[in-house]
């Protein structure tokens, strides 16, 4: 299992936190607010409110990971991974948006490597993407959100290791009624498409790049306070090689996380991925909790 420690920003973070509780705590406390913030708070609400007019924003996350199974060998069981997002609002209903997902690990800072980004990946997430989404449609009383990405292929994984000449991404994402559930609760279904093309079938490192592919899944989500949310999703995802082999894995995903105000917020998400089928072929291996492949992370995010 795979932990990732965010204890430094979470600290920090869990303190604004406390401090804006304490101050509601009294009547005669005073309030948390740009009037009575460091100058340097004031400087970063007046840059959100900026963005926010004109219509972007700015998302960064950052955290460490550790392998609790692997301690005694650090080179394989600590990292970094960084994630920006900037967004931009157009035509009222759309949006516009590039993310670049990096990680680095320990082996890396150890040689003093260059940072890779990663690939855009069986579950989506990770590299240089390109997106464009549009708001969610109203049918009866459902919502359904259409989006599209495509990956951009730089950097050592997607462009010199597993030779991406294009991709796209096609979404769709379907929200249940809110009369079915409570105000507290939501559910909802996502499905996405992967279509790649590259200049070989097999990776440098001799794995099988996979042209096609499809993620799958629905999602929980209860929120028992206002700036407190819990999260569940349970996600499939075939793909399949040049040759037309298929490979099938799962992703389960429980997070809880935490708003401080506007721009910050901490998390806690535990993270089950595997091989649906057994390597013996006949037999499922799928687990909610195991060895193989849980991860549990600790982070933060800002976002302007």
């Amino acid at each position: 299992m795979r932990f990732i420690l965010g204890f430094i920003i979470a600290f920090s973070v869990t303190s604004i936190a406390q401090a804006v509780e304490s101050s509601s705590a009294s009547d005669k406390a005073p309030k948390f607010t740009s009037s009575n913030s460091s100058p340097l708070f004031q400087s970063m609400l007046a840059g959100h409110k900026t963005f926010k007019d004109a219509g972007l924003s700015f998302a960064f996350d950052l955290s460490n990971n550790m392998n609790l199974y692997n301690l005694d060998n650090a080179r394989k069981s600590r990292g970094w991974t960084y994630d920006f997002s900037l967004s931009k609002k157009f035509l009222e209903n759309y949006t516009a948006n590039v993310r670049l997902f990096v990680d680095q690990d320990q082996r890396e800072l150890d040689v003093k490597e260059q940072v890779k980004i990663r690939s855009y990946g069986v579950f989506g997430s990770g590299g240089l993407t390109v997106g464009f989404s549009r708001k969610a449609f109203e049918i009866g009383e459902f919502k359904l959100a259409p989006s599209v990405r495509f990956p951009i292929p730089v950097g050592r994984e997607m462009s010199d290791r597993q030779g991406l000449q294009f991709g796209i991404i096609p979404g769709l994402s379907l929200r249940a009624p809110s009369s079915w559930l409570t105000d507290k609760v939501s559910l909802g279904y996502s499905f996405r498409a992967f279509f790649a093309d590259h200049r070989y079938t097999v990776t440098t490192k001799g794995a099988a790049n996979l042209p096609y592919k499809i993620v799958h899944g629905i999602s929980l989500g209860y929120k028992p306070f206002k700036k407190l949310g819990v999260n569940f999703s349970a996600n499939h995802a075939p793909s399949w090689n040049y040759n037309n082999n298929i490979r099938a894995l799962y992703l389960f995903s429980t997070s809880i996380d935490y708003t401080v105000n506007d721009m910050f917020s901490i998390y806690a998400n535990f993270i089950s991925a595997g091989d649906v089928v057994a390597p013996d072929g006949n037999s499922f291996d799928v687990e909610l909790y195991g060895q193989k492949g849980s991860t549990l992370y600790l982070g933060a995010t800002l976002s302007i």
